[in-house]
């Protein structure tokens, strides 16, 4: 195909303007440029979308921005072969330092892309992410390299439309940034810095949706500040779509940031638990992983939804931070940080108004030398709930190795464990299992299957909090090469609320089912309740049983339910401090 020349020339600024543009499959569209120009400029000003099927190339390495307000959609043969950065945006203005580009054209940068509420959407097809993984306990894997939209080293890649849609869609840098933003009105600076291009949502007066589609991906190295970067209204990533970050080189990785004004919504397909959709970061060198740093109004995690950051070496795996306003509904979907090597596994902080946990997980994990994370949640609600055959309910930090795990902290008003499910520091093999601190502002239940339902098949009766050295089944000592006998000790439990409520077999414990010690448990309340087989516990098999320290105001014990301390040497100390002691 000819070279597109034309246009003209301000400064190391070049300006195109067609009234269509569009690149059909098989052929492209090739900008001839000077060696000196920092920006091309291609503007459609007609009434029709711009469809690129094909191959957009420039012949130096110059920025590349494409604006039609009307819309822009990407085929699945869409290709990028330009030496700097690429925007692609449906904003009806960008002004520079003097003026707009209806205006003038001019040899500064432009400061602002501007949205009216017309403009028109982008959408992103594709021929899928092309991860072969059988398992996702390992570094993600692809079949062959995905195709689709990309750009040089260390440039950006940036889509900022009315509405961002992908369908099996690709984009990817490799030590570059990625900018998806979706707007409806307002502005979004630009900021040219020696990174290369970055943009800055500073003037947003409303947000639109970002759907990931048909397992679409996108994919960065990440060595920069901030390697990848949705902001949107309604943020969809569903059936099988990624959200990936892999630090190959040993430079300190950036990070996945995700903002939505409203909902960001993560499920797998519900036809195909193997589908997952996941926003992933994995560390592979030396250096620290990226960060997962995710807002919004309200979280919604189900059908193998997936938010993880791993370690598989030296590096410490990246942090997750999650800060929602309003509710994080998880069912069968899950938050966790894990290392299988030397490196520490990340941070889990996690903020929001109303937490509920329904067969769905946040854990921070250690299969390795390395330490497992901390797990902090803050929350004025936690419902934890559920025990099926392949899940649970669960907030834990947990070791299957040499790695300590981390310490898990929960801060809110109301905590609810029920139906089998579980909050804990637990270690299976060598690594020590860490502490567990509890503040409940009104009231802790644990509630978990009366006697009558075990008789007629109910689901693991036991809904626990624990601090423990546990043991496993031969089938899952070989499965996770765990030791028979742990070695670990146990972590120290502390729960201060002023209601705490322990029934149906519901259980708090401190125990050491191996050859280390069995931890201590704390407890300052108002009012302690244990009904129906409700238990506290504190057990060691092989040295002395752990310490119960009770301090509180009203002791109610009925039903057979019961505080005790054992060990296979000697029993450990209860210590109870009560003005009102009821027992039935």
């Amino acid at each position: 195909m000819p070279k597109i020349t034309g246009g003209e020339r301000v400064g190391t600024n070049f300006f195109h303007s067609f009234e269509e543009f569009s690149i059909p499959e098989g052929t492209e569209a090739i900008f001839e440029n000077a060696s000196d120009l920092e920006n091309i400029f291609i503007q459609i000003t007609g009434d029709n979308i711009s469809f690129l099927d094909g191959m957009l190339q420039t012949t130096g390495k110059a920025n590349v921005f494409l604006i039609n307000p009307k819309g822009i959609v990407f085929g699945e043969k869409a290709r990028l072969d330009i030496g700097g950065s690429f925007v692609a945006t449906t904003s009806d203005r960008l002004d520079f330092a003097d003026g707009n580009l209806n205006e003038v054209l001019t040899a500064t940068l432009p400061k602002k892309i501007n949205f009216n509420g017309d403009n028109g959407s982008i959408t992103v097809k594709g021929t899928a992410n092309q991860i072969v993984n059988k398992s996702f306990l390992a570094p993600i894997e692809f079949a062959q390299k995905p195709l689709g939209l990309s750009v040089n080293d260390g440039q950006t890649l940036s889509l900022v439309g009315n509405g961002l849609n992908f369908q099996g869609g690709v984009v990817t840098t490799e030590g570059g940034k990625i900018y998806l933003t979706s707007i409806k009105s307002g502005s979004v600076e630009i900021n040219q810095s020696e990174n290369g291009l970055a943009l800055i949502n500073n003037d947003i007066t409303e947000y639109q949706d970002i759907n990931l589609d048909r397992k679409s991906l996108i994919q960065s190295t990440g060595k920069e500040i901030e390697s990848i970067s949705l902001r949107g209204k309604n943020i969809h990533i569903s059936n099988g779509s990624f959200i990936l970050a892999q630090s190959h080189d040993n430079l300190p990785s950036g990070a996945i940031n995700i903002k939505a004004s409203a909902t960001l919504k993560l499920s797998g397909c519900p036809r195909s638990p193997k589908l997952p959709s996941a926003i992933r970061s994995e560390t592979l060198n030396t250096e620290k992983g990226a960060n997962i740093n995710i807002s919004a109004h309200e979280l919604l995690v189900r059908d193998s939804g997936r938010i993880r950051t791993y370690s598989f070496s030296d590096g410490l795996g990246g942090d997750i931070n999650i800060n929602i306003s309003d509710s994080s509904q998880f069912s069968q979907g899950s938050i966790i940080a894990t290392t299988y090597g030397k490196g520490n596994a990340g941070n889990i902080h996690v903020s929001t108004s109303q937490l509920q946990l329904n067969l769905a997980g946040i854990t921070s994990s250690t299969f390795g030398e390395g330490n497992g994370g901390m797990v902090d949640i803050n929350a004025r609600l936690i419902d934890i709930a559920g025990k099926g055959s392949g899940d649970r309910g669960s907030i834990a930090a947990t070791s299957f190795a040499s790695g300590n795990t981390g310490s898990v902290t929960v801060n809110t008003s109301q905590l609810r464990i029920i139906e089998g499910a579980s909050l804990s520091s637990s270690s299976f093999a060598f690594g020590n299992a860490g502490d567990l601190t509890i503040k409940a502002a009104e009231l802790v239940e644990v509630i978990g299957i009366g006697s009558s339902q075990k008789s007629q098949g109910g689901n693991n009766p036991q809904s626990t909090i624990r601090c423990a050295v546990q043991t496993v089944s031969p089938g899952a000592r070989k499965a996770f090469k765990l030791p028979d006998v742990p070695t670990g000790d146990s972590g120290n439990l502390i729960i201060n609320t002023p209601i705490l409520n322990i029934t149906q077999a519901g259980v708090i414990t401190v125990e050491n089912q191996g050859t280390g010690k069995a931890g201590s448990l704390k407890i300052i309340t108002e009012s302690l309740s244990l009904e129906d087989e409700g238990s506290i516990t504190a057990a060691a098999e092989s040295k002395e049983g752990g310490e119960i320290f009770v301090s509180t105001q009203n002791l109610h014990i009925g039903n057979n339910s019961k505080i005790t301390a054992a060990g296979n040497k000697n029993g450990g100390n209860i210590n109870i401090q009560a003005n009102h002691l009821n027992v039935k």
